[in-house]
Order: C-alpha cells, then sequence, then structure tokens
C-alpha cells in the first residue's frame, strides 16, 4: 500500500485497508475460537468421527453454500468410537473443511466438491481422517511450509488456522500431512492413535501451550 500511495495510485488504499482489517478479525476469531481449549488440557472421551465430522460440515455450510460447494461426510456410521478430543478434533476439521471451500473458489462449479473420509488401521492401532478437495492442490516444496505459523498462501491470510491444528493433532498424539487428491486437489491427511498416549506427570499439558 505505501508504494501504491508513493506512485499517486490511491485507488489501491481502500483495498489495502480492506485486506488489513480483514486479516486482523480473521486472526482475532481464531484466538477466539481456540481460546477455551489453548487454556486447559484435551477432554479425552469415546468419541464418534462420523458426528464430529457433521459438526464441522454444518459449522461450513453456509461458506460451502455461497461457494457453491458439495460436502460428503464419507465417515462410516458404524465406525467404532475414538478416544479423542472431541471438540479439538471438531475445531481442526472445521480449519480444513473451510480452507478447502476457499481452494476451489476459482475452479469450475462442477468441480465443487470436498469429501471427508476415516480409514481405521487395526494392526497399527491408528485412524486415519482425510480431507479431499478439488482445487488447485499444494505443491510439494510447500507441504511442509503451509504449517509454519505466520505462512498463508491466501491473499490476507494470518498464518495461525493450519499452524494450531497441527499443534493440537500433535498433542492427541497424532500428526497431520497433506498430499495429492487424485487427479486433483489437496488431501489434508489427520492421522490420530485409537487410543491416546497418556502425558508423563512432570510434563503437564500448560508447558506446551502455542503463545496466543
Amino acid at each position: 500500500v505505501k508504494n501504491q500511495l508513493k506512485a499517486g495510485r490511491h485507488e489501491h488504499f481502500a483495498e489495502g485497508v480492506r485486506l488489513a482489517e480483514q486479516a486482523a478479525q480473521d486472526m482475532s476469531d481464531t484466538v477466539q475460537r481456540f481460546r477455551p481449549w489453548l487454556r486447559g488440557e484435551p477432554t479425552i472421551e469415546p468419541t464418534s468421527l462420523r458426528e464430529t465430522v457433521a459438526d464441522a460440515l454444518a459449522r461450513e455450510g453456509r461458506y460451502a453454500t455461497a461457494q457453491n460447494v458439495v460436502l460428503h461426510n464419507g465417515v462410516s456410521a458404524g465406525l467404532a468410537p475414538v478416544m479423542t478430543d472431541r471438540f479439538a478434533l471438531c475445531e481442526v476439521i472445521s480449519n480444513l473443511v473451510r480452507n478447502a471451500i476457499w481452494a476451489m473458489e476459482d475452479i469450475p462449479l462442477t468441480n465443487r466438491q470436498l469429501s471427508v473420509e476415516s480409514y481405521v488401521d487395526e494392526d497399527t492401532q491408528q485412524v486415519q481422517i482425510h480431507v479431499r478437495d478439488r482445487g488447485q492442490g499444494v505443491p510439494v516444496a510447500l507441504r511442509e511450509k503451509v504449517f509454519e505459523h505466520g505462512y498463508s498462501t491466501r491473499n490476507g491470510g494470518n498464518g495461525w488456522g493450519l499452524h494450531i491444528c497441527q499443534l493440537w493433532i500433535e498433542r492427541l498424539g497424532g500428526h497431520i500431512a497433506v498430499t495429492d487428491n487424485l487427479p486433483r486437489g489437496a488431501d489434508f491427511v489427520i492421522t490420530l492413535p485409537l487410543t491416546p498416549p497418556t502425558p508423563p506427570e512432570d510434563t503437564p499439558y500448560a508447558t506446551h501451550r502455542p503463545a496466543v
């Protein structure tokens, strides 16, 4: 904006202010949504993945409708409950869904589809949750960087969402990564243990809380 003003292009000032205000509001919204969660330890309880995904999709339903994105809950109703923090997982999935909707805003309407699916590996005692879109995908060179604090591919983004998602999935004993959704798009994969490990008594969660 500063350079545009020096060049006498004042018509770009309002847009710069709008983007700055939107970024500030997005950051405030993110902090407010996660604040109760950041203050305490995870609440581990039997959690229905299908219901948790349904809650996350319902939360983003209005945005999806506005962007003509079709949402699909592909988690089996017969899947046994997973021991995890339902609130935390719902927030993470909601954030991933919102990002996926945004990633499809420039593609043809017929391709604007998003699905959330899950797979259980009894051998490793893990469950994978896939959030798949048909957007532009994430280049290999950026697949780790997108989780860094402050990095965003979105114009006006604050770089908080994916970073906090990663912190809390790790706190739940799992990990999150992104790969290709063939033939096109991104596939964000959350891997969680069916039963999360108990944290050491001398390592309270409070010592690992991300700064707000």
